[in-house]
C-alpha cells in the first residue's frame, strides 16, 4: 500500500508539472512553452499590431521587427486621432497566437488575454513592444506607450527627408533603458539617407559601422533605403553598449501596404564566442617536457616514501633499517627538493602507505558472488557442526 502511494503521489507530481510546462494550442497538438518559443524565433513567423484602427484586420496589420536579435520586436502605431483605441499583437497575420493584457493566471493562454487598450486625446502614435526573450511565449509581455505620455528624448533623426536639420528632428523616445526609437512618417518614394542625432546638433551623431572606415562622430556613413511608392521608417538606437562610438542604429523601412521589406541593423557585427586559441607547438613540448620531469620527480618521491613504514608501538619512522625522527625526515625532504612547505613528509610517507594499503585492500575485496558462497559454505559448516555437536551429546546421554 505504502509503494502504491508513493507511485501515485509522484504520477500526480508529474502530471501537475505536465500542466505547468503544456499549453494546448489552437489547430495544434498541446507543446511544451519552451519549444514554443524556439516555434516563433525561427524567422519563419511574422508579428504585427492590429486593433479596432485597422478593423481588426480588416488592414494589414502593422509590422513588428527586430533588427539587432535582442528579442524586443518593436512596432508602431502612427498618426492617430483623438479616441479610444484597442489592439493585439498576433503572429502570421491570424488568430490562432496572439499576445495582449492579462491581469492574473488565468488570462496567459492565447486568446484569453483581453485587448491592450490607450486613450489619445490628440493627434499620437502608439509604440508597441513584444518581449520573447522568455522561454514560455504563452506570456510574453506586450508593452506600449503613446507619444502623449512620453517626452521625447534628447535623440532625434534627420535626412534629406528632412533637408537634414532645415526642418525639426523627427523625435526618438525611450521606449526601454537605453533603447530609443522614432518614426520618419510619410516619406516618398526613392531613395532616403538619414541619421541619429543627439540635441538637433552634429556634435554627436551616429550612422552605420564600417569596419574600416573612421570611427568618430559624424565621420559614420549615413543610413539608406529605397522606399518603392511611399511609406514610414521606425529607427532604433541602442545606447547599452559601454562605447557610445559604437552604439549601433537599426531601422525597419514599411511601404504603404504595411509591408516591412526592409529590415537592417548597422551596427558592428556581432562577434561569435571565440574558440581556444591554438597553443605554441614550442610551448606545448617545453610543457610536456615539464610535466615529464614532475612525474619522474613525483615518482622518486612516491618510491622514496613508500619504504618508510610507522610502527604502531614505537611512533618511529623505519625507512632502510634506520630509524629518523619526524622533524628529521622534513628537513632532509625540504632541502633536497627546495620546496617552501616545512611540513615534514612523514605525515605524506604514512598517509600514502595508508592510502596504499585501501587501495591494495579494495582491489583484493571478493566480489559479491564469492562473498555469498563463502557465507552459504560457511552456514552448512555450521550447521554440520551442530548436528555432530547434538549426535555426540545424544550418545554421552544414552551411555
Amino acid at each position: 500500500m505504502k509503494i502504491s502511494r508513493i507511485m501515485a503521489a509522484a504520477a500526480a507530481a508529474a502530471l501537475a508539472a505536465g500542466m505547468v510546462t503544456t499549453t494546448a494550442f489552437a489547430g495544434r497538438d498541446s507543446i511544451p512553452a519552451e519549444e514554443l518559443a524556439v516555434y516563433f524565433k525561427d524567422g519563419n513567423h511574422t508579428l504585427g499590431i492590429t486593433g479596432n484602427f485597422s478593423d481588426w484586420g480588416s488592414h494589414p496589420d502593422i509590422p513588428m521587427t527586430d533588427p539587432d536579435g535582442d528579442g524586443i520586436f518593436c512596432g508602431v502605431i502612427c498618426g492617430l486621432s483623438a479616441g479610444r483605441y484597442e489592439f493585439k499583437v498576433r503572429s502570421d497575420g491570424n488568430w490562432d497566437d496572439n499576445w495582449g493584457a492579462y491581469d492574473d493566471v488565468q488570462d496567459k493562454t492565447f486568446n484569453s488575454q483581453i485587448n491592450c487598450v490607450v486613450e489619445v486625446d490628440d493627434r499620437a502614435d502608439i509604440y508597441v513592444t513584444l518581449d520573447t526573450n522568455g522561454d514560455d511565449c504563452v506570456v510574453w509581455p506586450v508593452n506600449f506607450c503613446s507619444t502623449e505620455e512620453m517626452q521625447p528624448s534628447k535623440y532625434g533623426i534627420t535626412g534629406n527627408m528632412l533637408n537634414w536639420g532645415v526642418e525639426p528632428d523627427a523625435p526618438m523616445y525611450e521606449i526601454m533603458p537605453g533603447k530609443f526609437v522614432g518614426v520618419l512618417p510619410e516619406v516618398a518614394a526613392g531613395e532616403q539617407q538619414f541619421k541619429v542625432r543627439a540635441n538637433s546638433s552634429w556634435d554627436e551623431s551616429y550612422g552605420v559601422y564600417e569596419p574600416d572606415y573612421d570611427r568618430t562622430n559624424n565621420s559614420q556613413t549615413n543610413c539608406s533605403t529605397t522606399i518603392p511608392d511611399s511609406g514610414v521608417i521606425v529607427v532604433e538606437l541602442d545606447t547599452t553598449g559601454e562605447d557610445n562610438i559604437l552604439w549601433p542604429v537599426s531601422f525597419t523601412a514599411i511601404d504603404s501596404a504595411n509591408n516591412a521589406f526592409d529590415i537592417r541593423y548597422t551596427g558592428k557585427e556581432k562577434e561569435e564566442p571565440s574558440s581556444p586559441e591554438e597553443s605554441d607547438p614550442s610551448q606545448e613540448s617545453s610543457q610536456e617536457q615539464e610535466s615529464s620531469e614532475s612525474g619522474e620527480s613525483m615518482t622518486e618521491s612516491s618510491e622514496e616514501e613508500s619504504v618508510i613504514e610507522i610502527s604502531a608501538e614505537s611512533g618511529e619512522e623505519i625507512s632502510d633499517g634506520q630509524s629518523t625522527t619526524s622533524a628529521e625526515a622534513g628537513v632532509s625532504d625540504t632541502s633536497k627538493s627546495g620546496a617552501s612547505n616545512t611540513t615534514s613528509t612523514t605525515t605524506a610517507a604514512a598517509t600514502g602507505t595508508t592510502a596504499a594499503s585501501s587501495a591494495s585492500s579494495a582491489s583484493e575485496a571478493p566480489s559479491t558472488g564469492e562473498a555469498v558462497m563463502a557465507i552459504l559454505f560457511l552456514s552448512i559448516i555450521t550447521a554440520a557442526l551442530g548436528v555432530i555437536v547434538l549426535s555426540v551429546k545424544k550418545s554421552s546421554e544414552n551411555k
